[in-house]
């Protein structure tokens, strides 16, 4: 449960708490798989590196995967505000099926429903 406890205080904006609770967590589980996937995850997040975290939630287990969720907005709204600052100068608009795959929406209606949300 560690795993997804440290996605769960990520995501609950508790970076502090986050660092506190790694580090008490005893070094056989800090070093199981499930906590390494959950902190690459987390940093990549926290990164704005979008394509790593939606490959990283892509593979990680149903739950952990469900908890990843809770950060989705906040690695879309970094994403998108890149993806803005390149093809602006061009004036061209991204493409809505490359963002579908690319920032793990369900279906291209949602995300156009994402970026009508966020004024885009």
């Amino acid at each position: 449960f560690c795993a997804y406890y440290l996605v769960a205080l990520s995501a609950s904006r508790g970076f502090k708490s986050l660092g506190q609770f790694y580090n008490s967590i005893p070094r056989h589980a800090r070093d199981s798989v499930q906590v390494k996937l959950a902190m690459r995850i987390v940093t990549t997040a926290r990164s704005g590196d979008f394509v790593t975290f939606f490959k990283l939630v892509r593979a990680a287990p149903y739950y952990l995967a469900c908890l990843s969720k809770r950060l989705f907005h906040g690695v879309r709204q970094s994403a998108l505000q890149a993806l803005h600052r390149c093809y602006k100068p061009v004036k061209r608009a991204h493409p809505v099926h490359e963002l579908v795959d690319s920032l793990a929406f369900n279906d291209a209606d949602q995300c156009e429903r994402y970026l009508t949300a966020c004024g885009l």
